[in-house]
Parts: C-alpha cells; structure tokens; sequence
C-alpha cells in the first residue's frame, strides 16, 4: 500500500509538467537549475543521476549533458544516457531540445527516445503557456514510431491538451483543470519565489513546501501526500529534497528522502 501511495505522488507530479521534462530541474515558476546555467558563462552542464538499490549499493542510472545553443540563445540541448541499471523504462538514450520565451518561461520541450537497438521510439512535443508565470495550456503531441527493422519505419501520431483557468488569489495563484474538473491547484509566492503549492484531486492532495537560503537559492523541497483514508495506518507520506549549491550560485548536487529518511537518490551536478 505505501507503494500506492508513491506511485499516487509519481502521477500528481506529472499532471502539470512531463516528470521527464522537470528531471534535473527543480523547477518553481521560473527559477530552475537550468535557468541558473543559462544565465551562468558556463557552456555546459553534466548531470549524473544515482540511485540506491538494495542489491547493488549505489548505482549510476542516468547521465545527462546539457548545452546552451551556439546561435539560439533561448535554446538548451541535451543528451542523456541510459545504464543497466534505470529502473523505468528500456532506452539506449534520449535527445532534446528545451526552448524559453522573452519571459525565461519554458515555452517548449521536446525530446526522443532511442531503443537498445539505436531506433527511434518515440518522440514527445510539450508546448507551453502561461498566465502570471502558472501554467495555462499544455499541448502534447506524441510521435510513436512504429514498423522497426522494417525498410520504411512509419509512426502514429498523438495528441493531447489541457487547459487550465489561472486568477490571483491573495499571496499567490489559483489554477483550475478544465480538462479535469474539480482538480485544482494553489500556489503561494513571497517576493516573487514560489513558496508553497497544492494540488487537490479527489481523495487525496498534494502539498509541496519550497524554501531558501539567504542569497534566494532553492535548497529544500519538501512534498506531503496525504490520502482521505488511512493506508497502513498512516493518512500521509512526507519525503524532501535538499539542494547544494556552488559559490557562484550554480547548482552542485541533490539528495532525495524518502519518508523514512533514507537517501534514496543522489544528482551530481558539473560544468564546463
């Protein structure tokens, strides 16, 4: 049942943005690890994900690099590498592109994926727009490639939108599903910084408090899942994310909690 639970969180986290899209970010409103490095003189940022399993200790499930574009520079592209030992999925690699507007927001994110055989997947289109820096409408077009190893690979094309309402609320804003109603969610800002968001679904929310240091530097999330009924005697799930950064404000590493304090994910973050 605590599984349920997790996997509850893993769905609530990808209603408002792709998990894929959010991976290394660490993302509240428009303030990211990858809006850091694009406004660094860094060309180039590595991220290795670590994971600890119970078989195999400490492993290395992804590597990422990200590059800030030559010519375009509201354009960041990216690699990521897949081990042996990623738990999700059975991918070789994955190549993408995010691309910002005039206002640092993330306007579009687009990313493909390569099978063990070096063969394109699937490829996803995430289109954004916003109101107040909140999310208003997602657009998603999903190109699944099909007939591999045939002469001629076709592919089947998908698509998807939600819209969202966004007005200000007091301290902050309020975004309503229209695609989903009675789904919502509220974000409370201080001095422009997201400090704490909502998301209510029926039977269960969820609550994710963000905090600072003195220089503005995000250095904890803390995310609360709570269910309308007990599961296992317990009616909620608290896990955290601590955030370490560098002297110039860049981004160092990560260290995810899980609801009994164990460290089950590490990102390790360097530039060149």
């Amino acid at each position: 049942m605590k599984t349920t639970l997790l996997l509850l969180s893993a769905l609530l986290a990808a209603i408002s943005f792709s998990q894929e899209m959010e991976s290394d970010l660490y993302l509240a409103l428009n303030s990211s690890a990858l809006h850091n490095f694009k406004a660094s003189e860094k060309t180039k940022m590595i991220v290795k994900t670590l994971r600890n399993s119970k078989k195999n200790g400490i492993v290395e499930e992804t590597s990422s690099t990200y590059r800030k574009g030559k010519i375009n520079p509201l354009k960041i592209s990216f690699n990521t590498s897949y081990t042996e030992f990623f738990v999700l999925e059975d991918r070789k690699k994955s190549l993408g592109k995010y691309f910002f507007n005039e206002k640092n927001q993330i306007r579009k994110y687009e990313r493909t994926d390569f099978d063990n055989r070096n063969q394109r997947a699937v490829t996803f289109y995430y289109y954004y727009t916003y109101s107040s820096d909140v999310l208003q409408r997602e657009f998603i077009r999903t190109r699944e490639y099909v007939g591999q190893g045939s002469a001629e690979q076709d592919s089947v094309i998908y698509l998807d939108t939600t819209q969202y309402a966004v007005k200000n609320i007091d301290k902050g804003f309020h975004q309503d599903n229209l695609s989903d109603p009675g789904v919502y969610a509220e974000f409370f800002t201080d001095q422009k910084k997201l400090i704490s968001k909502t998301s209510y679904f029926p039977g269960f929310n969820e609550e994710i408090k963000y905090t600072y240091d003195s220089n503005g530097h995000l250095v904890k999330i803390e995310t609360n899942l709570i269910n309308s009924a007990e599961v296992d005697g317990k009616k909620s799930i608290t896990t955290r994310t601590e955030l370490q950064y560098s002297i110039d404000g860049l981004l160092t590493e990560t260290i995810f909690y899980d609801e009994f304090e164990k460290v089950l994910e590490r990102k390790v973050y360097a530039y060149k």
